[in-house]
């Protein structure tokens, strides 16, 4: 028999199918190597836009920071420069004062930096940590007297001598007490205690900084030590690194921190260091040195700017403004031109607004309290205020808090530093815009007035001329029965039918029944008289004189 061997294809062959394994097994591998790659480079990618995120928002951070001192030394130098007798000294003070805070946050980065890279040393010293506390706390004193705040220092030991880096303990404390005046309302209370308790292993120094200020969600109080972080209630500049530096601090000096807080009640923060006594005991108990140089704030010599020298009818402007020197500053360049009124945080702005209905107001953004977003909607958006002129003048210079502020009815918006003669420029301008605005309201009971959709000023004069055509008959009405009709007082009544018309209520009141008499002289045949007597004049001779005056003509005239 013949034996026929046939033989696969080479295909089906087992070196082939070796081959098969080797291709397949190089293709799962090339592809989860594909995948690899891009899962590594999507990491990376999202790496990278974080790393620019935080470079955004470190430059955001600091530059607002840097701005507001900014504002105020550059504008001294100027102020010295055109009157060295008068601002010489205080103008010195202030380019001090705010060099120094400038200085303070390069410090804070500077050590925030070490920090990270595990490059800051540690000096501890013995020594009686409450008399250093104590200090510490009287040396905010002045700042806190300068908001009208209470600080307290209350301690459970008369002395507790422990280890201490004295530089560390002092950047700790000025953040929190700092914080704590910053976001803490007028008649508030800031309390420092300090008390000894035993640990799990050793006694324990506890520190706990409580104020009644504004306080924070459970959300804010979450990611209250991340870096660059502000909440919503942190309303006043600042830079997001105060606290995310003490927590650091805090770890550094082998102690813990924690935070508790209730919205409109207060925020408490709570440090426990543990009580070594094992360096050196201390020889310098001199602490003068800490006082100016190295405090987180040093406060101004908060003074009235002196009334301006000029006419009683210079236009008023409200300043709203949390910085004590750049009040004094803006106070320098417009006393002359202008009736200077001062608001230190966005909620005293709109009281102050709605008490004398300013002719124009310069407000910053970030404030407490109130911002100056909340003040700008509130005015824009009220009837016996949304005529004013506003200019924000802030260090939020983005393009993204500009938009906000237009889009909510600013009508400039200047970042700092700004330029003075700029900033005098816009004021002159919307003062003059204005004036238009006061031609077209000035043809009393001939408005061509939009009833459909009416402006807020619009809405305001419809309402006035509304009141006055059910009333001009009355020759009693007058100024207080007006006031009472449209619920203002008296000075608001003034101020915004002056700013609309450029009348006084009265000679308002005056011209809208002169247009109703003309309007009863072209379609009657009544007497003069008895037209005057009828639009609520009482004295015919003055209803007359008064008519020629407004219309150039005398009654009789008017009707050949």
């Amino acid at each position: 028999l013949l034996n026929i061997t046939i033989l696969p294809p080479w295909w089906r062959t087992w070196w082939a199918y070796v081959l098969y394994t080797i291709l397949l097994g190089s293709a799962l591998y090339y592809a989860y190597q594909f995948q690899l790659k891009k899962k590594l480079a999507e990491v990376e990618s999202e790496r990278l836009q974080e790393l620019d995120d935080f470079k955004s928002q470190l430059y955001t951070n600091i530059t607002h920071e840097f701005r507001t001192p900014l504002t105020v030394i550059l504008g001294m130098t100027a102020q010295i420069r055109s009157d060295s007798n008068r601002w010489l000294t205080e103008g010195l003070e202030a380019i001090n004062r705010n060099g120094k805070q400038l200085l303070t946050l390069v410090n804070q980065l500077l050590d925030f930096t070490r920090l990270q890279s595990n490059h800051l040393p540690v000096a501890m010293e013995q020594g009686d940590i409450v008399q250093y506390l104590r200090y510490l706390v009287e040396s905010f004193h002045s700042y806190a007297q300068s908001r009208q705040i209470k600080l307290h220092f209350l301690s459970e030991e008369p002395e507790i001598w422990m280890d201490y880096d004295r530089d560390k303990i002092l950047a700790i404390i000025s953040n929190l007490l700092s914080n704590a005046i910053k976001f803490t309302p007028s008649q508030g209370n800031i309390y420092l205690q300090v008390a000894k308790i035993e640990g799990s292993k050793s006694p324990q120094l506890k520190l706990s900084v409580q104020d009644t200020g504004t306080g924070l969600s459970p959300q804010e109080v979450e990611r209250v030590f991340e870096l660059f972080y502000q909440g919503q209630q942190a309303k006043a500049e600042g830079t997001g690194i105060g606290l995310a530096l003490v927590k650091e601090l805090v770890t550094l000096l082998k102690g813990e921190i924690k935070v508790s807080s209730e919205l409109n009640r207060g925020t408490k923060f709570t440090v426990l260091f543990p009580i070594e006594q094992n360096a050196a005991v201390s020889e310098n108990l001199n602490f003068s040195e800490v006082r100016s140089e190295t405090l987180g704030y040093i406060p101004a010599k908060e003074q009235l700017p002196r009334p301006s020298q000029g006419k009683e009818d210079m236009p008023v402007v409200l300043i709203v403004e949390d910085n004590w020197d750049v009040i004094t500053y803006l106070s320098a360049q417009l006393e002359q031109d202008y009736a200077v009124l001062i608001a230190r945080d966005g909620k005293e702005g709109i009281e102050k607004a709605l008490e004398y209905i300013p002719d124009i107001i310069l407000s910053d953004v970030m404030m407490p309290r109130k911002d100056g977003f909340e003040l700008l909607a509130f005015l824009k958006n009220d009837e016996r205020t949304s005529h004013i002129p506003i200019i924000m003048l802030t260090a939020k210079a983005d393009i993204a808090a500009r938009l906000e502020g237009l889009n909510r009815g600013a009508d400039a918006y200047l970042p700092k530093p700004f330029n003075r003669a700029e900033l005098k420029a816009r004021m002159k301008q919307l003062i003059e815009l204005r004036k238009i605005l006061q031609a077209r309201y000035q043809n009393v009971g001939r408005l061509p007035l939009d009833q459909k959709s009416p402006s807020l000023e619009d809405a305001f004069v419809i309402r006035l001329n509304q009141v006055l055509d059910k009333h001009y008959t009355d020759p009693d009405f007058g100024i207080p029965q007006l006031q009472q009709k449209m619920k203002l007082s008296r000075a608001q009544l003034y101020r915004k039918v002056s700013a609309l018309t450029n009348y006084s209520v009265a000679i308002y009141i005056r011209n809208f029944r002169l247009e109703k008499s003309r309007h009863l002289l072209a379609m009657t045949d009544w007497s003069i008289k008895r037209i005057a007597l009828e639009v609520g004049f009482k004295d015919p001779l003055y209803f007359s004189r008064v008519f020629r005056d407004y219309f150039g003509d005398p009654p009789s005239e008017m009707r050949k």
